[in-house]
């Protein structure tokens, strides 16, 4: 007798195959996992290297004699590696314009803008987009962010503070006392 359409199991009793279209499904469903599978590796192993960039810039920034365009460097290739990661373009930004080269004030309004649009609901980049709008000059601008972080975190002592120090900066000595 042919089996043709039958496969053994553990006890070698003949069972019937599976349709061809069922096999073909079975495959199809395999090679998806498969896929997926290699996508959660790519993105673990790009956020690792990510991480690890960030690491070796927090390393240098802590080393004497290091300088901002060799932590620059480390973030920048971070960013490369994870460009969805609203901290990386955040750190850099805070890294150029605290440096005591002092960074591109161009470029530091580019980076916070950035991390504050790739991470619109942390209250932490739009602080910091403010503190780079006041570093450029842009009063009305700084406001605007500094008001959008209190609107997503208004219980925040570290945001208030900052808000009042900027109203005291400003000459805005009765918004400061609020």
């Amino acid at each position: 007798p042919r089996h043709e359409n039958t496969l053994s199991d553990t006890d070698g009793r003949r069972i019937p195959a599976p349709p061809p279209s069922a096999r073909a499904m079975q495959l199809v469903l395999r090679l998806l996992l498969l896929l997926a599978l290699l996508f959660g590796i790519y993105q673990v192993v790009r956020r690792a290297a990510a991480s690890w960039f960030v690491s070796r810039a927090s390393r240098a920034a802590s080393l004497p004699g290091s300088s901002s365009p060799e932590i620059a460097v480390h973030l920048r290739r971070a960013m490369q590696w994870d460009p969805d990661d609203p901290r990386h373009p955040a750190l850099l930004a805070r890294a150029l314009q605290y440096s005591l080269e002092g960074g591109d004030i161009a470029d530091v309004l580019r980076l916070s803008e950035r991390a504050a649009a790739l991470g619109p609901h942390r209250a932490g980049l739009w602080v910091d987009l403010g503190a780079a709008y006041e570093w450029a000059g842009r009063a009305v601008a700084a406001q605007r962010a500094y008001a959008h972080a209190l609107a997503l975190f208004p219980n925040s002592p570290e945001i208030n503070w900052h808000l009042g120090n900027y109203a005291l900066r400003s000459d805005r000595i009765h918004e400061a006392a609020a």
